[in-house]
């Protein structure tokens, strides 16, 4: 199997929510958390803009494993 016939396989059939690392940049927290994206989805302002201008929703449906959304206060990596 081909690397990008395993990489469509891979997640086509992977059922786990997406998850994401997120670092506190105001202070409050000294490490990064994980989250996933219901949990985010559910008590996070969707519709906030990142320093680019990419609504958070957008982020959350259309991240990869290594794209950022950073604000003034928070940083987001998907995982």
């Amino acid at each position: 199997m081909d690397i990008k016939k395993f990489e469509d396989f891979i997640n086509e059939n992977n059922i786990s929510e997406k998850e994401f690392l997120v670092y506190d940049l105001s202070g409050r927290s000294t490490k990064p958390y994980r989250l996933d994206k219901e949990h985010i989805e559910r008590t996070w302002d969707l519709d906030e803009e990142d320093d680019d201008e990419v609504i958070l929703k957008d982020y959350l449906d259309d991240s990869e494993v290594g794209d950022e959304w950073e604000t003034n206060s928070v940083k987001m990596v998907c995982l």
